[in-house]
């Protein structure tokens, strides 16, 4: 008997047609879980800003791996900070690097983990310095994949 893939379209399930039973894999939600994150960041200018016109951040990559329990993640973003100096907006860009864990009990090795991930920033400034507080939500779905006979 083979293997096949099924294609999961809300409710059905569509399988190439056979004359026997299909066995075929199908993604089980095992686990869903929902996180916040607050880090504490501080950035220096280049020069001292007459004020800082926006902040903007962008998710670069993010790294989920599941170990005993635990959903450990690796988040990195960008951000750009357009200030302004002697009248004119200036862009500074910065990497930002962002690690932690979150408890997910039914969670085991192996299993997939869909992620949404969202990020809100807070900051005050001082002169060239930005101090920031920097939210991350992120929502977890474990999957495993199931043998199922159709």
């Amino acid at each position: 008997m083979y293997t096949h893939v099924a294609k999961c379209t809300g409710n059905f399930i569509r399988v190439p047609p056979a004359p026997e039973p299909l066995e075929v894999r199908l993604p089980v939600v095992v686990a869903k879980k929902e996180a916040s994150f607050l880090f504490a960041q501080e950035k220096n200018l280049p020069e001292i800003p007459e004020g800082i016109k926006k902040i903007e951040t962008s998710l670069q990559s993010s790294k989920f791996v599941v170990i005993k329990g635990y959903v450990i993640f690796e988040i990195t973003a960008s951000q750009d900070v357009y200030y302004i100096f002697r009248d004119m907006v200036k862009l500074f860009t910065a990497p930002c690097f962002f690690t932690g864990s979150v408890p997910v009990p039914e969670a085991r090795e192996g299993m997939e983990v869909i992620p949404r991930i969202s990020v809100g920033i807070y900051y005050t400034n001082s002169g060239a310095r930005i101090s920031e507080q920097v939210l991350i939500s992120i929502g977890l779905q474990c999957i495993e994949y199931r043998n199922v006979f159709i």
